[in-house]
């Protein structure tokens, strides 16, 4: 062994475990078998007598045996361990040699009983020889962690690496030693696979026989007799293997922290003392009268015994490894009063970037009322919730003088509507642990949408393509109370170092693809809500004042239907100033008033135009009423008839209003049969035209009266006050336009935002743990709404997002008249996602990796609120957490 150990500083040396059989076939032999079972014949005849025939039975009973033709057949087994230098295989130096006696088998066929092992062999082929594949461990790492000259091990761990010694059990020396008693356990086990397997095979299969005056009787091992050779766990011999501790009183290091040489030394003298008596004990099988076998052979039994014995040191030992972590994580539990969950981990983030950022910097919850001013009752609201909760994202609000204006989005190809107002710019930072633990925003998000009673808005979901284009996925119409809920799906692209080791074994030309296709992944990370408010554009494409249509809550639904419903251009409903008046007999006051006028007008005609819809369809039902009944009586001239009498409603052309109604002749037979002419004819008028001719016409919605007075308590200096001030604030309007025009050229590119992340991602967080995320919205949609205003029950239903895409842009066009009026009353918000994976669960992240999750996502953190913000970290920080930007140089 001592030579061994020399050589394992050249050469690698190997522990090889060999196991070969020798099978021969030495002729025939014949034997009797049976006479343990019998065969009754049975004899019946038939006599005559004086009595007449008679029948007679009887029976012979035989003794049934056969004579059986052996094919017998001479096996040998052997084995060998031995160990190599090198690859020189003729060098290798045996450690243990075992040859069994030969076997005697025998089988009724001439087939080699061992042909399933080693393939077919009959009597005409010479010996066959079957060689098992040998079983080998590599002993180079054992070995050379054995001083040759001391017999002391020279295992110790490298404390000074901090890149590789993380814990006591994870580091670059335990992980060798951890896998050198893996590959040792496997060549235990593969060692006892084989003399389980194919030993007990010869044994039980092919026994030795004794053949005595023609009967055979069995003196092998059976299977049970084999069990109980074969069974022992290990665990009877003294382990070595012992947790021992220093107690934290103890101010030992170094060498004092090992077990000393002595009782190291002592400890391996009992163990071998104990295994030599387990040996000693069990070298004999308890058998009356054991065969001289393979499985009962006193080397065969020690070097089992022995295996098995290292099998349970090896268990232990590993075992023990890993009990160092349990003991960490139990010390850690105790030291917090609970097991850590990523919920709690989650609630500690939120209260570690409390105190952490700077008031202005701080997360917030991304919740928004949708309202007109600071002082203004909000329309409703909307939010992005993981659960319950609204999400923290990293807030910045852009402004005009920085974005540079205005934004736009396509209707459809030939339309594009502007749109100003606020602009934010959040940074959402998700975190996942490994085994489905994520938090921060790592589950599933949803954007939630509400609005209150008579309130509506336009929300719309989709992309930021360039610095001045939003592209809209979907939009809907909110409104009375309605309560949208819009499922988020997240998808995560590899990081930058992922990426870049990703396509390092590419072409240029695959490179540049796959880089072109990644441009496209990062710009769909901005993820884009616009909030567009109804009533406020409303009153611009009105000409009314601003708030004039706060409480004109039926106006306001009125317009919303003409607009929806059925398509009306906003200029025949807009105020103008007119020197003669709308016309004689009409006399109205104020903005308000002309645009109810115009809009009593409309539905007037509208009304106008459903009655004549429905004269139009009554006249066309009292037309086939007749034709039918003219039909009717023209077949049935031969029965005497009677006048029946039908009011003002016409028929062949006639006129149906007033004047005396029209005589026709219908049968006796007819009127007998009941259900009247028409159902007598078969010709009863459809559901819907029949419907449509005996319901009465629809009331109209407005008065029919061409003069309309509309009084309000504003007098006419008033008046005048309010049109000088809408002149005022259009030429405001006019000047803010040309500052906005002259500050276009400062504005900040929000696409820019993911290729700046991106850079920072590489050079900041070399483990590649922060990536990017796309935040896509689902196809199914659903919102509550309420039945009626005195119904307070909500029904909720899957929306059919082409209708209402359909109808949130139907109106926005006409409140733009097809983008000519800017949206002003507007929000967007865009949500810049990543996410920082962790590649262990919360615990085994602590502990196995000895890392502090708080530290590696704060840096992540600091990652994207730098960029949010466009600022240092130093100075989004409080002052006394300055000092903590260096997590972003580690």
């Amino acid at each position: 062994m001592k030579a061994s150990m020399k050589e394992a500083s050249n050469l690698p040396v190997t522990l090889q475990f060999s196991s070969s059989e020798f099978t021969t076939y030495l002729g025939t032999s014949e034997r009797i078998v049976g006479g343990d079972r019998s065969i009754t014949i049975e004899h019946s005849s038939t006599n005559s007598g004086i009595f007449g025939k008679r029948k007679s039975v009887s029976e012979n009973t035989t003794l049934v045996k056969e004579k059986v033709t052996d094919h017998n057949w001479n096996t040998a087994t052997s084995f060998s361990l031995s160990i190599i230098s090198g690859t020189d295989v003729a060098s290798a130096k045996s450690l243990i040699s075992v040859k069994d006696q030969t076997r005697l088998h025998s089988s009724r066929t001439i087939d080699n009983p061992r042909s399933h092992v080693g393939g077919f062999s009959n009597k005409n082929e010479p010996v066959k020889v079957i060689n098992h594949k040998p079983i080998k461990l590599y002993l180079t790492f054992l070995l050379s962690k054995l001083d040759a000259t001391s017999n002391t091990s020279t295992f110790k761990i490298n404390r000074d690496d901090q890149k590789s010694c993380i814990t006591p059990r994870n580091n670059t020396q335990v992980e060798e030693a951890l896998k050198f008693f893996q590959s040792f356990k496997t060549f235990l086990n593969e060692v006892q696979h084989m003399a389980k397997t194919h030993w007990t095979d010869i044994e039980t299969k092919s026994v030795l026989k004794e053949i005595s005056d023609g009967a055979t009787s069995n003196i092998g091992l059976n299977r049970n007799q084999i069990s109980e050779l074969l069974v022992d766990d290990g665990e009877t011999v003294l382990n070595p293997v012992i947790p021992y501790f220093v107690s934290g009183d103890e101010k030992v290091e170094g060498a004092a922290m090992v077990l000393n040489e002595t009782s190291s030394n002592w400890l391996l003298l009992e163990e071998a003392k104990s295994l030599r008596e387990h040996i000693n004990n069990n070298r004999q099988p308890n058998l009356s009268a054991p065969p001289s076998t393979l499985l009962t052979n006193p080397t065969t039994r020690s070097f089992l015994h022995t295996l098995s014995h290292l099998a349970a040191v090896t268990t232990r030992t590993t075992s023990m490894i890993s009990d160092i972590e349990i003991l960490l994580r139990q010390s850690l539990t105790a030291s917090i009063g609970k097991q850590l969950t990523p919920a709690d981990f989650d609630a500690y983030m939120l209260y570690h970037c409390e105190k952490t950022y700077a008031e202005l910097y701080k997360p917030r919850a991304m919740s928004y009322a949708v309202r007109r001013g600071e002082e203004s009752s909000p329309e409703g609201m909307f939010e992005i919730c993981r659960g319950s909760e609204p999400i923290r994202t990293f807030c910045n609000e852009v402004t005009d003088k920085v974005t540079g204006g205005e934004m736009q989005f396509a209707l459809n190809a030939s339309t594009k509507v502007k749109f100003g107002g606020k602009k934010f710019v959040h940074g959402l930072t998700l975190h996942k642990f490994s085994g489905g633990g994520g938090g921060g925003g790592g589950g599933s998000l949803t954007l939630k949408a509400k609005a209150r009673q008579f309130s509506s808005y336009v929300l719309m979901v989709g992309r930021i393509s360039n610095s001045t284009t939003f592209s809209p996925l979907n939009a809907i119409v909110v409104k009375d109370k309605d309560s949208l809920s819009i499922p988020l799906n997240i998808e995560h692209i590899p990081s930058p170092k992922e990426f870049k080791e990703s396509i390092s074994s590419l072409s240029d030309s695959q490179q540049s693809f796959a880089k072109q296709y990644r441009s496209l992944q990062l710009s769909d990370t901005l993820f884009g809500v616009v909030v567009l408010q109804i009533k406020p554009a409303l009153e611009r494409v009105l000409n009314l004042p601003r708030l004039s249509l706060t409480k004109e809550i039926q106006l306001t639904r009125q317009l919303m239907a003409l607009f929806l419903e059925y398509q009306i251009p906003s200029d025949l409903l807009s105020f103008e100033e007119l020197e003669d008046g709308l016309g004689v007999g009409v006399v109205v006051v104020g903005e308000i008033g002309q645009v109810k006028h115009h809009a009593a007008s409309l539905f007037k005609l509208i009304n106008e135009e459903k009655e004549a819809e429905v004269a139009e369809k009554k006249k066309q039902l009292e037309f086939l009423k007749g034709v039918q009944a003219v039909e009717q009586a023209q077949a049935e001239e031969e029965e005497p008839a009677e006048e029946v009498f039908y009011g003002s409603v016409g028929f062949m052309g006639g006129g149906g209003g007033g004047g005396g109604g029209k005589k026709m002749m219908k049968s006796k037979r007819m009127m007998q049969r009941g259900g009247g002419m028409e159902r007598s004819m078969g010709l009863t008028p459809p559901p819907v035209m029949q419907q449509m001719a005996m319901s009465a016409a629809p009331e109209p919605i407005m008065k029919k009266e061409l003069a309309v007075r509309v009084t309000t308590n504003v007098t006419v200096p008033q008046q005048q006050n309010v049109r000088q001030q809408q002149e005022k604030d259009r030429e405001n309007d006019k000047e803010k336009d040309v500052e906005k025009d002259a500050e276009k050229e400062n504005h900040l590119d929000i696409t820019t935002i993911p290729d700046r992340l991106e850079e920072k991602y590489e050079r900041l967080d070399p483990s590649g743990a922060l990536r990017p995320a796309i935040i896509t919205p689902s196809s199914r949609w659903t919102k509550t709404s309420q039945k009626s205003l005195t119904n307070p029950k909500s029904e909720s239903t899957t929306c059919d997002l082409e209708k209402e895409k359909s109808e949130a842009f139907d109106l926005l066009d006409a409140l733009t008249k097809s983008g000519a009026i800017t949206m002003e009353a507007a929000e967007l918000h865009v949500v810049v996602a990543s996410s920082h994976n962790f590649c262990d669960s919360l615990i085994d992240t602590v502990i196995n990796k000895n890392v502090n999750p708080v530290e590696k996502l704060e840096r992540s953190c600091l990652i994207v609120a730098s960029t949010i913000h466009g600022l240092v970290p130093a100075e989004i920080l409080r002052g006394g957490e300055a000092g903590r930007e260096h997590l972003l140089l580690e």
